[in-house]
Order: C-alpha cells, then structure tokens, then sequence
C-alpha cells in the first residue's frame, strides 16, 4: 500500500496453482482518480529506447515497487516449491500489473498476466517491448467494457498481446498484435461500464 498514490495490492501463495500470487487493485479513491487523469502524459520507459507508459501507473507501481520485491521474497522463501509467479490486476490494477511484470522479469523466471479490463499502459514501442519479455500474458476483456479502449491510440497509446474477448458465451482468442481489429476493437462503442464491474460471473467493483 502507498498512501500518496492509494495503490493497493497483495502478494500471497495459492496452493491450488503451486503458484505465488502478485495482485494490485482496481480505481476506488479520490487518489486512484488522480492518477488515472495522467493518461495525457507519458514518462520515458528504461527497457527500449523510444518506450514511454502512463505517468500514473508507473508512478503507482514504483511508489509501492520494494514491497512488492520483500513481499515476493519472503514468500518464495516460504513456499520454495513455487516457481511461478501470476500478476494480476483489475481496471488501472490491471496496468500497474503489466508495469509491475516488465520489472520484475528482470529478477525473477516463469512470470505469467493474468488481466481483466485493462487499459492501455503505454505506446506501441513499449507494448512489443513488453510483449517480447513477458509473452504469457491474457488480458481478458469482457464484451463492451470501456477501459480497454483508454487511453487512445490516438493519444499514443497501443495495447500489449495477447486479448481474448469475452462475448455471451464464447471466449475469443485474438491475435497477437494487441490491437486485434476483429476483437473489442471493432466496437465503434464501448459504453458499458456494467461489463467492467463483471468479469467471468464475478462482481469486480467497490461495494
């Protein structure tokens, strides 16, 4: 938890997955806001020259990076038969996730994404980028949730592989290119903000 920016997450082990678990998340305070509304500004990227993401999620994710690193730790010390680890995030959670991802490959193997509603975090040169370094990625978007088509791609901005859009009953796998035009992004509307609060028959938002 950062008090300044109101970034929430946890790391805990599941046992179902043998799996350590790195979670973060979604908008909820006057805080979170605040720093969604950095979406017009983008920070240089260290990992590729030309990348630049969101101001606020990197902000957010950095604000709470070496507890996130002490937590992991402690936890693969704990549960050493873990050799995975699964990040995930909901809404702005669900970006600060694939900051987060991105950093940590840097230290730690067998990394996964598992995102829901996730909008874009930063321009196409950090999305391949990111794409090359942390390939086991979903983002799951479910039918005409909003976010996902935020910030623009004509403000920049350029989503990370690999989407599977979720419409009625069916789960569709799309391409790699993170910016599928046969997926949410052939919605020339996307208004829905109930399909953001529910993912996969779950209740995502604040009650």
């Amino acid at each position: 938890y950062d008090k300044k920016t109101d970034c929430h997450g946890y790391v805990g082990y599941s046992p179902t997955f043998n799996a350590i678990l790195v979670v973060f998340r979604g908008t909820k305070s006057f805080q979170n806001v605040l720093e969604d509304l950095k979406f017009s500004k983008m920070v240089v990227h260290p990992g590729s020259p030309g990348a630049k993401v969101h101001k606020g999620m990197y902000e957010m994710y950095l604000a709470v990076e070496d507890k996130v690193t002490q937590y992991v730790n402690e936890t693969k010390k704990d549960y050493p038969q873990a050799t995975q680890i699964f990040v995930v995030g909901h809404s702005l959670g669900a970006g600060i996730a694939v900051l987060a991802a991105e950093r940590m490959q840097l230290t730690y193997e067998h990394i996964q994404v598992f995102n829901y509603g996730c909008p874009r975090v930063g321009n196409e040169i950090f999305a391949k980028y990111y794409d090359s370094v942390v390939p086991a990625t979903t983002k799951l978007v479910h039918n005409a949730d909003p976010i996902p088509h935020l910030p623009t791609l004509f403000m920049g901005f350029y989503h990370t592989a690999t989407e599977v859009w979720h419409v009625k009953d069916n789960y569709i796998v799309c391409d790699s290119t993170g910016e599928d035009p046969h997926c949410s992004d052939s919605l020339k509307i996307a208004l829905s903000l109930n399909d953001h609060r529910e993912y996969m028959g779950f209740y995502t938002g604040c009650k």
